[in-house]
């Protein structure tokens, strides 16, 4: 299971990911 940290730093790039859809 990913630490507690593997997750902040996959939902932080998943955000900009989303962000980036958004604004593309």
């Amino acid at each position: 299971m990913a630490s507690s940290k593997d997750r902040e730093s996959y939902v932080y790039l998943a955000k900009l990911a989303e962000q980036a859809e958004r604004y593309d």
